[in-house]
């Protein structure tokens, strides 16, 4: 059974011949009392930061673990766009290449039609238009 500091303020004892001194007795409990009070409290506190530590233990614990998940997440998403970056960098040049091929073959084709225009003499557009095609069609030095 636990004793609590009331169960000793309240203690009684029977009175006998030759006792105890009844005034030292009660003195005596009375600075029990107190000394127990005092270490039900310090006890009551101590367990309270005990349970207070834990929580907080267990609040940093959760940060660290959100903190490595959003570092984490962070790191693929900059993974995938890196990607995306190498990707599109492969699409454009694909792509100027595909842009200088069919300047060269617009080229070819303009050349072709001008020596046909040479060999038989006609002329299928104005010599103007002709030239501004070409201008447009010729790729940049």
């Amino acid at each position: 059974m636990k004793i609590t500091p009331l169960d000793i303020q309240q203690a009684g004892f029977k009175v006998r011949m030759r006792g105890y001194d009844r005034q030292e007795v009660d003195s005596f409990l009375d600075a029990i009392t107190e000394d127990y009070e005092a270490l039900v409290r310090e006890n009551n506190a101590e367990e309270m930061k005990h349970v207070a530590q834990k929580d907080a233990d267990l609040v940093m614990k959760e940060a660290e673990l959100k903190a490595e998940e959003m570092i984490h997440t962070a790191r693929e998403e900059m993974a995938a766009i890196k990607r995306e970056i190498l990707d599109l960098q492969k699409q454009r040049v694909v792509f100027l290449e595909k842009v200088r091929s069919m300047i060269k073959i617009f080229q070819r084709v303009v050349e072709l039609e001008d020596r046909e225009e040479e060999k038989t003499g006609k002329k299928d557009r104005s010599e103007e238009e002709r030239d501004d095609n070409v201008r447009l069609l010729k790729p940049k030095t």
